[in-house]
């Protein structure tokens, strides 16, 4: 699935695919070490988006979540950590309600 994905987006085609996805599980599981202290200086609006039944614990997000003052979390049912591709529509519709909250 995740191959084909793949193919789909990218002019490397899916020959490619395990240098990316080497390089996506060294960075899941050694990188980004951010800080709550690093969280809490972010001002921007923030979505913090996990899928129901996603790779990331509950605890991990809602800690997220927390450390980022006025954040908003958006849960998408029914949805691995693949929510994008799950469920497209929802998500997009989602992230759509997110930004044009604040521009009217």
């Amino acid at each position: 699935m995740l191959v084909k994905h793949y193919d789909d987006v990218t002019p490397d085609g899916a020959a490619h695919f395990p240098v990316v996805f080497e390089k996506t599980m060294k960075m899941w599981f050694n990188e980004p070490h951010i800080r709550r202290e690093q969280l809490a200086k972010i001002s921007a609006p923030t979505l913090v988006m996990v899928a129901d039944r996603d790779a990331v614990t509950p605890e991990h997000t809602l800690e997220l979540f927390r450390s980022i003052k006025g954040a908003k979390l958006g849960v998408i049912p029914g949805t691995t950590h693949f929510l994008l591709s799950e469920k497209p529509a929802a998500t997009s519709r989602m992230i759509l309600e997110f930004l044009l909250e604040d521009a009217t």
